[in-house]
């Protein structure tokens, strides 16, 4: 930090008094290099020429840009440090807080900052009336990772489903499933609860990674419904991982579309409209007669029987259909496998409510920042010097093999414990874009490109337009 802008490493200038071998050196921080520029004394002014006036303005626009994005970084590399600062101060739980407990709370995570004089600076504290809205100041400025040729995007979609694929994997009862999720069985899925949840299936954030879930706490007050977190999810699983068929079920894709229509079309008396996977839920619920939290086969059959749907379906035909829900092969449904088999179904090409469901975009967004802020802050530099280490002279490619053995190493020798877990790292050695170039006898990718790739963004004046949405990816699944 040569500027002296975040850390106690502060910058310094050399003072000359009359001759070459008479000076002093003097430290300072950013802040007060910036005070000196942008806001000179009366009496410095007074002896300059007028030119200088021009010089200052030209002066402050050129300072304040590298100081902005300085500033920029501190708060987006903070961010779990002053979301749990915020979060604490904040007794309304409105994300306001007055400009004083605002300032102080930044103060106690970057104290070297002087915050109060950003305040009336829109691009990066959005205050109103004397408050700040804290969410909106943490979520504005993002790390995010953007290849120039677009190479290694396919990492949000391996961390979005490992989560499912947990609850796949665990094969519970509906009760475990909803229990697991939900502790005090209110029905709503607090930050807390998504947490556990996370380390129950597949640990797929570390609890340190944890805390920087602020546009998770912001989204309906810090809950989600357990129902929609789950369809949500299965959702975003379903069309991310499309299931084969066999020549045995290959109808079966088009003909879940219409037995699950026809369910949703039973819930049709609700007095409110309900989600697809509390419709499903009810269905799951009231098919499970011997109250086992599975489906057995006969029941599952049972159940779908009556539906216009599958009255002209055979009895070959309707075992088919189990089998495809029935992941695992257990000759059972769990809850699960019913979420990832027609949760995906409800989609259909109208405006309807049911139609414009997305996936849980906001865990997902949270989920992929914490490890590019890991990526990024922590472990960018020592990681390209390991690198470069083990790659030969001025050689920037590298196998995955190689980038994982390094990667480990860094995160098992980390003296704050391990930033990154297990199943992160393999997921981002498995979204990685291969090459082979003519003297390479394996697959090989530019390090240097991948690292250089990760940058700040204003989300406001950016988007990114990487990341496909989950209506482009349901229509790649059914075209």
């Amino acid at each position: 930090d040569y500027c002296g802008v975040v850390d106690g490493n502060a910058a310094s200038r050399v003072v000359f008094s009359g001759q070459p071998t008479t000076f002093t050196i003097v430290e300072h921080h950013g802040w007060q290099a910036e005070k000196s520029l942008l806001e000179p004394s009366a009496a410095l002014l007074a002896e300059r020429p007028p030119l200088d006036a021009l010089r200052e303005a030209e002066q402050q626009m050129l300072s304040q840009g590298p100081l902005h994005r300085s500033l920029v970084e501190a708060i987006v590399e903070h961010k779990h440090e002053l979301l749990a600062e915020f979060t604490a101060t904040d007794r309304q739980k409105d994300w306001f807080l007055q400009v004083e407990n605002w300032s102080k709370c930044c103060g106690r995570v970057l104290p070297l900052i002087p915050w109060k004089d950003y305040v009336d600076e829109p691009s990066i504290v959005p205050s109103q009336d004397g408050c700040v809205n804290y969410m909106l100041f943490l979520t504005r400025y993002q790390v995010r990772f953007r290849h120039k040729l677009g190479l290694h995007a396919g990492f949000h979609r391996r961390m979005a489903s490992q989560l499912f694929k947990g609850l796949l994997r665990a094969d519970r009862t509906l009760r475990e499933t909803l229990s697991l999720l939900d502790a005090n069985g209110d029905g709503l899925v607090s930050v807390d609860e998504f947490a556990n949840a996370l380390a129950h299936f597949g640990k797929v954030l570390l609890p340190s990674q944890t805390k920087a879930l602020y546009r998770t706490t912001a989204e309906q007050g810090g809950n989600v419904r357990v129902e929609d977190f789950l369809g949500t999810l299965s959702l975003h699983f379903a069309l991310t991982n499309p299931q084969r068929t066999t020549p045995e079920t290959e109808f079966v894709p088009r003909r879940l579309d219409a037995i699950c229509r026809d369910i949703l079309n039973l819930s049709k008396a609700a007095a409110e409209p309900q989600g697809v996977a509390v419709v499903l839920r009810h269905f799951f619920e009231q098919a499970d007669v011997s109250n086992s939290g599975y489906l057995e086969r006969a029941e599952f059959l049972a159940a779908v029987r009556p539906l216009p749907s599958c009255a002209d379906l055979s009895e070959e035909q309707l075992q088919a259909v189990c089998q495809y829900i029935d992941l695992n092969d257990d000759q059972r449904i769990n809850y699960a496998e019913l979420l990832r088999a027609l949760c995906v179904r409800h989609a259909d090409r109208d405006d309807s409510e049911l139609a414009r469901r997305k996936g849980p975009k906001a865990l997902l967004e949270d989920m992929l920042e914490a490890v590019h802020r890991v990526l990024h802050f922590e472990y960018s530099k020592p990681l390209r010097a390991l690198l470069r280490r083990l790659s030969p002279h001025g050689c920037t490619r590298c196998t995955p093999e190689k980038f994982k053995q390094a990667l480990v190493t860094l995160n098992n020798g980390s003296s704050s414990g391990a930033l990154l877990s297990e199943q992160q790292i393999n997921c981002l050695v498995g979204s990685l874009d291969l090459d082979t170039r003519d003297s390479e006898q394996e697959s090989h990718f530019d390090f240097e490109e991948y690292f250089d790739s990760f940058s700040i963004v204003d989300t406001l004046a950016d988007r990114d337009v990487n990341h496909e949405s989950d209506d482009e990816l349901f229509q790649q699944v059914l075209d």
